[in-house]
């Protein structure tokens, strides 16, 4: 066997093994023979190849971990320990064209039962939705009528509610029958109590929407008590809030 001599696509010359007997030396090894385009790929496939073992090595933390790498709008590393702020993509009096994140919470019709101290709790809405509302919803509110006849004893004008439930007062309207007497009423809930005067002739009332007549304990009742015995009627419309 003799060597047979070749140009490459360099222009170097090989020395090819070349056997005159034919095929029988076919499985001999032959050089590999690239072109310069050929090198240029193969460059480029290496370089690929280091900088994803790079990413790889870089992204592996001292227990052998696997870890996220957090980059910024430009793809840049962003160190995960220093101060950061979440920014929304829209601006307060900007308009928005996509669905914004919705807050948590669930309607309520009913007050639920009190809650003890440090207990978690939802965020409650009423039925249109709102959390934040300067009057309380009609689904909790409520109203009692009673009436006091040439009585100094207190009298009941809103009943105790169930457990765990306060009745706050929201307004109280007084109508007094006598045209003559005129009485200085005292509304209590057994620990606070409110002075209001019942006119002669007169109706008048209190209205307290944002800020009710709160009371003292759950499941107590509201009294009221005549400073001076009325022979006529006075009347009593009493409207509240139970939560």
């Amino acid at each position: 066997m003799s060597n047979f001599p070749a140009v490459d696509a360099t222009g170097t010359t090989q020395n090819i093994p070349f056997n005159p007997n034919g095929p029988a030396d076919e499985t001999a090894a032959k050089p590999i023979v690239l072109s310069n385009q050929d090198r240029a790929q193969q460059q480029a496939i290496l370089t690929a190849i280091q900088s994803l073992l790079t990413i790889i090595a870089g992204a592996i933390n001292p227990n052998g971990d696997l870890q996220t790498v957090l980059t910024d709008a430009s793809g840049n590393p962003v160190d995960p320990t220093a101060a950061a702020a979440i920014i929304g993509g829209t601006q307060a009096g900007s308009p928005i064209s996509f669905a914004p994140v919705t807050t948590g919470g669930k309607v309520m019709t009913a007050a639920q039962a009190a809650l003890a101290n440090n207990n978690v709790t939802d965020a409650w809405f009423d039925p249109l939705g709102r959390q934040s509302m300067t009057f309380f919803p009609l689904d909790v509110q409520d109203s009692q009528q009673s009436s006091v006849t040439n009585s100094t004893s207190a009298v009941t004008i809103v009943t105790a509610g169930g457990a765990g439930k306060k009745r706050h007062i929201l307004n109280v309207l007084v109508t007094n029958e006598s045209t003559t007497n005129s009485t200085l009423l005292t509304f209590s809930d057994g620990t606070k109590s409110r002075k209001f005067w019942a006119v002669a002739g007169q109706t008048v009332g209190v209205v307290l929407p944002g800020s009710p007549w709160e009371a003292s304990s759950a499941a107590t009742a509201w009294t009221v008590t005549c400073a001076v015995a009325n022979t006529s009627q006075i009347n009593f419309d009493v409207n509240y809030v139970e939560i």
